[in-house]
């Protein structure tokens, strides 16, 4: 029911039903913290909503760190920050979501190092790096990261080539 509010925009009713609820279940915090991070304007409240998580998951993590990275025009990336360093877990949709915040704010010394220490890459990964070199100007060091095996490139294992190499 929740989940239905919130898809239908109707974020209000979503809070009353999730308010009113005896029993509140991970699911059902995350759902309400996803509503609030996607509507403009509510970082703090799902800031609150988020400190108050009995036992936060990925999914929390994750949401509320890609909350903060929406606001970094709000300058709010450093709370990210925190929030990311002190996760008892990070997947790499949160890794992903730093590496993205550190790029659009300039932070590429920052990016980079988020990107070498991330245990895992995935596709959305390259692509965060190889945009965030693209937006910073510096479109030769997107193609440097590129893995190759020697000299031979295999960019379509990792990259949506299109989306990437049309902005290069």
């Amino acid at each position: 029911m929740i989940t239905n509010h919130i898809r239908s925009g109707d974020l209000d009713s979503a809070l009353y039903v999730f308010d009113n609820m005896t029993v509140k279940t991970t699911v059902t915090w995350n759902s309400v913290l996803a509503g609030l991070s996607r509507k403009c304007g509510k970082l703090k409240e799902a800031q609150e909503l988020f400190v108050k998580i009995p036992e936060p998951d990925a999914v929390s993590y994750n949401t509320m760190l890609s909350c903060h990275v929406r606001y970094v025009e709000c300058g709010d990336l450093d709370s990210a920050s925190k929030l990311f360093e002190k996760a008892p877990f990070k997947s790499v949709v949160a890794w992903t979501a730093m590496i993205t915040g550190y790029m659009k704010i300039g932070r590429v010394g920052l990016a980079e190092r988020l990107f070498q220490k991330i245990p895992e890459k995935n596709l959305v990964t390259w692509n965060a790096m190889i945009a965030g070199y693209i937006e910073n100007y510096r479109a030769e060091d997107g193609v440097k990261i590129l893995p190759n095996n020697g000299g031979i490139w295999y960019p379509a294992k990792f990259l949506n080539s299109e989306q990437c190499f049309v902005r290069v």
